[in-house]
């Protein structure tokens, strides 16, 4: 090999590397070559500094070459500084070179100076230096150490990297992270301060200036500031300066109307010898990444990124349609051969002569995520822009990037962040990610709100204000939806002014959401705000004002102001059928919602069927039998069916309905999955085993469909208390308890859906123990009547639970007086004929019954009996059904006879068919009381010749023929239980069976009910098998004073 020096005075062939200098420089060891930042004030030690040793010491896998990356401000050079130090202090360099990296000319000046310093080269020559110094590095056996300091592009290193040599290291600070600088070096990334590094860094600061602060007001400001070093530098250095404690800077820095620069100090305060304030810092690393191709991407790319949420932007959002064309604006390409602009001067036309003119060029969606790997290679997003992914900005760096936008382009960014957000946004998805990505979407949405609200309202209510809010809902976070909703109204009508379309509109939604989160009080008073707003703008016949009724009947009825809604109901319908005839379909939908108000809470079954009939009649003959709404009447009828007692009818219309369903909508629509559930809820205690698979099955799809949100909650309450019924009561309170943890953060804890849920894990939860369960029970009521109030339906039913439970537990009293202010309240609210008052009446005059007061009992019930004579006529069914139970109380109170001859009288007044169920009954209780008296006899000849008729009417196998033969077969055998060989069946009546039998079962609507006087366990539970076929769940026969039967 020939080599010459450079000053051309030696040439020698050598076959190994020597060089021999013309000027051989005498060098006094340890060297160094550059500056070294001095120790930044309060030097915080870091896990990067253990790091970086552990690379270096790593034994025979070190490397020897370390690249410290991270963003602007973190403190790679300090930390690089620091390392060095050490280095020179612990004796392990000889040679130290810190270079200044941010050009190549600067990289080849520091080489200059240090080959002339160790080698005697002329620094005139830089490249000739340089490799002279390389070649220096690369055979001595000193130990050295070289530093580039903020290498601004890796490009400008190409052919001036040092070598890799045992006794040499080098260490590489940097913003940026391209691939070309991972090959044979290890990359460390350079992060925040942590919190408590951040903590410490300002406590100690601060204190050194005789500035003590308030410690919890310290760790805000570090969590203002993102635990960037540079800014709590910065920011504690303007403290001190301006003579602020850590609460008033706060106040200033927060402040969005000061920009970033304002609360900074000036470039001539700056801390430790610091060049740039935050606010510039990143400029350098923005310019460099928009040089990238895409050239001039990058940019605007950070500009979207800057309004958005900076824990997580999601990509699909940077890469939208909205997006893209935002960024399509600043990248331009010459339109070779077109006229220049009109107006133009001829002077304007390019170098060359061709005559062209610059256009906006489309970028793709390739496009815009080189412009996001671009912001990654020089450290302004902190993680690898992936697909999925979130991407993160820091906070700082959106602030100054916001602050560097120029005014007139601001609306148009905004927009773009807006439409982009709209744009991406993702439906509703079974999986958890989905989940995830939907409150990603609503804290960027709140983000761009909180940075560029009033652009946001600029000339309407943009779509990404209402998306963000919906989406609450969606999630079953109906509180805060509503919540959300209420925020955007009240700035709605200050922006946009009260009558405005989109403020109207979100009041509507504000409403809605308001009543789905229980708070039927706030919705009503919304919709007629709104309501009287329409009048007094427009007539009453408009769209908008004919909406907002309907929607006011709606709320009222589900607030349980029956007559209030069928009043708005019937002018809206008389006002429909005037403006679009008897044949709109609105008109039958209105008609249909009167039936279903006036009805649907009477109690009149036979009635509400009836009408309801006819209006599904008119629906079919109208839209068809698969219209929506036609198929909602069908389901309203079986539901009515069901709870009438005629399981089978409900199941069978259900059933039904579900194949038409299925056939029209498919097999995950959502109200195919409802009629699943209900067909589950009318099967009859002895299927639980199909209820609850039919049960399983719509949850799984429910999963499948729509993930584990509100919509599941239904079927896992409804599966939770079948599993219980079947006897898992483990499981079923299992259920319960992560169906009540869910409701509670989706929907707060007064929610209705909350408490009732609460009410069911009492039920099985504390099942065996009373006083806890009467606890829990109060403390719920207390949430209602303060949500609810009193007298709503939901807080009735669970003060009749109490007063149930109290007197199962002994305090009779308690439940004869909490049931007798409860039919107060009914009957001022809902009337004398309402059935949930019937219910109350009966219950109350069963614990009259059960405290012995026998004709307090029948007093109540003749009251109720008067009205519904009064009302209804002797021979309704529900007047029939207050004279049966009469009848029923006179026999417990003593008066056998007397019960017998008034059920005797039902049975002649009754003219229907041995088939019917009054029949049935009438017949089952003189059996009964016949038997009560002594006359098993008689009890049988009631059912034999009730049987005959069964048979010659339904024939044999009729299903209530075979349940009077089981009858029969049963008394015939008690028979044998009344007689003795000492007498008669009287005489063997004379002397009861000991213990009093007593059933009980929990009714459809969830209360307590019992039946008492059985004189023996068998005649109890043959009472139960009725009360099971008649569909009462948790049936128990329990004998007073005896053990259980």
């Amino acid at each position: 090999m020939l080599i010459a020096d450079r000053n051309s005075l030696v040439a020698q062939q050598i076959d190994s590397v020597t060089i021999n200098y013309a000027q051989q420089k005498v060098i006094s060891w340890p060297a160094q070559v550059g500056v070294v930042p001095a120790q930044a004030e309060c030097f915080q030690h870091r896990s990067e500094v253990d790091s970086l040793e552990a690379a270096v010491t790593g034994g025979g896998t070190a490397v020897l070459c370390q690249v410290l990356s991270g963003t602007g401000g973190v403190g790679k050079t300090q930390l690089a500084a620091h390392y060095a130090r050490r280095q020179q202090v612990a004796g392990g360099v000889d040679l130290l070179v810190w270079v200044s990296a941010t050009g190549r000319d600067a990289v080849l000046s520091a080489y200059g100076q240090a080959a002339a310093k160790v080698t005697g080269a002329d620094g005139a020559a830089p490249e000739q230096a340089a490799d002279e110094f390389l070649v220096w590095l690369g055979t001595t056996d000193r130990r050295w150490l070289i530093v580039l300091d903020d290498l601004a592009d890796p490009g400008d290193m190409a052919g001036l990297w040092p070598p890799h040599r045992p006794a040499g290291q080098t260490v590489v600070t940097t913003r940026r992270r391209d691939s070309a600088l991972e090959s044979g070096r290890e990359m460390i990334e350079v992060g925040l301060f942590t919190p408590e590094e951040a903590f410490s860094y300002l406590t100690a600061t601060l204190a050194a200036r005789a500035q003590g602060q308030d410690p919890e007001q310290l760790r805000g400001l570090a969590e203002d500031l993102g635990h960037l070093p540079l800014a709590l530098a910065q920011a504690a250095a303007y403290m001190v300066d301006r003579g602020l404690d850590c609460a008033a800077y706060r106040r200033r820095f927060t402040d969005r109307r000061r920009r970033l620069a304002d609360n900074l100090p000036e470039s001539g305060s700056l801390p430790d010898q610091q060049r740039a304030t935050v606010a510039t810092t990143w400029s350098l690393s923005v310019e460099l990444a928009d040089q990238l191709a895409p050239v001039g991407l990058a940019r605007p790319m950070l500009q979207l990124c800057s309004l958005l949420d900076a824990h997580g932007i999601p990509k699909t959002a940077l890469t939208s349609a909205p997006a893209l064309s935002y960024l399509s604006a600043f990248r331009t390409r010459r339109v070779p051969g077109a006229r220049p602009p009109l107006g133009a001067a001829s002077g304007d036309e390019p170098a060359g002569g061709a005559a062209g003119r610059d256009e906006a060029a489309a970028v793709d969606e390739v496009d815009a995520d080189d412009a996001l790997w671009c912001l990654y290679r020089l450290n302004l997003i902190g993680n690898r822009p992936e697909p999925g992914s979130h991407v993160r900005v820091h906070g700082l760096i959106q602030r100054a990037t916001r602050d560097q936008l120029p005014p007139d382009s601001l609306d148009g960014t905004v927009r773009a962040a807006a439409d982009a957000l709209c744009a991406a946004w993702p439906a509703r998805s079974a999986l958890p990610a989905a989940t995830n990505s939907q409150e990603a979407f609503r804290a960027n949405a709140d983000a761009l709100h909180a940075h560029a609200a009033e652009r946001l309202w600029a000339l309407d209510a943009h779509t990404v204000l209402t998306r963000s809010a919906t989406s609450l809902g969606t999630a079953g976070l109906t509180a805060s939806a509503a919540a959300a909703f209420k925020e955007l109204a009240v700035a709605a009508a200050q922006h946009l002014g009260p009558g405005h379309e989109d403020t109207v509109q979100i009041l509507r939604w504000s409403a809605n959401w308001q009543s789905r989160s229980g708070d039927f009080v706030g919705a009503i008073e919304t919709t007629e705000g709104i309501l009287a707003d329409q009048l007094r703008r427009r007539d009453g016949d408009h769209p908008d004002t004919l909406s907002t009724r309907s929607d006011l009947a709606e709320l009222l009825g589900q607030s349980g102001d029956r007559e209030g809604a069928v009043a708005v109901l019937e002018e809206l319908a008389a006002d429909l059928t005037r403006l679009t005839g008897e044949d709109d379909p609105a008109v039958t939908r209105t008609r249909r919602r009167i039936a279903h108000w006036m009805q649907i809470h009477s109690g009149d079954h036979p009635a509400e069927i009836a009408a309801l009939e006819a209006v599904l009649a008119e629906q079919v003959a109208r839209f068809g039998p698969e219209d929506p709404e036609t198929f909602a009447t069908r389901g309203a009828i079986a539901e009515l069916r069901g709870q009438s007692g005629d399981r089978e009818g409900a199941i069978a219309g259900l059933e039904s309905l579900l194949a038409d369903q299925v056939r029209a909508r498919g097999e995950d629509h959502n109200d195919v999955t409802v009629t699943r559930r209900r067909i589950a809820h009318w099967r009859p205690a002895g299927d639980l085993r199909e209820a609850i698979a039919t049960l399983e099955d719509v949850l799984a799809r429910q999963l499948k469909a729509w993930g584990p949100g509100e919509r599941t909650l239904a079927t896992r309450a409804a599966l939770a208390d079948r599993r219980g019924q079947a006897g898992d009561r483990a499981g079923a309170i299992a259920d319960l308890q992560e169906i009540l943890a869910d409701q509670v953060a989706r929907l707060g804890e007064k929610h209705p859906q909350v408490m009732a849920t609460r009410r069911h894990l009492a039920h099985w939860q504390q099942s065996g123990d009373s006083a806890a369960r009467i606890a829990t029970l109060e403390g719920i009521i207390a949430d209602q009547r303060a949500t609810l109030g009193a007298e709503h339906a939901k807080t009735i039913a669970t003060r009749g639970e109490l007063a149930d439970l109290r007197g199962l537990s002994g305090d009779i009293a308690g439940a004869i007086e909490a049931f007798e202010a409860i039919l107060s309240d009914q009957r001022e609210t809902a009337g004398p004929l309402h059935k949930k008052v019937v219910s109350t009446c009966r219950r109350l005059a069963n614990w009259w019954a059960r405290s012995g007061d026998h004709a307090a009992a029948v007093a109540v019930l003749e009251e109720l009996l008067a009205d519904q004579e009064r009302a209804l006529g002797v021979g309704h069914p529900k007047t029939i059904a207050t004279r049966t139970s009469i009848a029923d109380a006179r026999g417990f109170g003593g008066d056998v006879d007397g019960a017998i001859a008034a059920f005797e009288a039902i049975r002649l007044e009754h003219r229907e068919g041995p088939l019917h169920p009054t029949v049935i009954t009438t017949c089952r209780r003189i059996a009964y009381w016949r038997s009560r008296k002594g006359d098993v006899s008689g009890a049988i000849s009631v059912l034999q010749e009730l049987l005959v008729r069964q048979r010659r009417e339904g024939g044999p196998r009729h299903p209530k023929a075979l349940a009077t033969g089981r009858d029969v077969v049963y008394w015939r055998r008690q028979l044998g239980y009344f007689r003795s060989d000492s007498g008669p069946v009287q005489e063997a009546a004379a002397t009861p069976a000991p213990g009093r039998f007593v059933l009980r079962w929990r009714a459809a609507d969830g209360t307590l009910e019992t039946m008492e006087g059985f004189s023996d366990a068998a005649a109890a539970r043959q009472a139960g098998e009725w009360a099971r076929r008649g569909g009462k769940t948790d049936v128990e026969v329990v004998e007073e004073g005896g053990p259980s039967g």
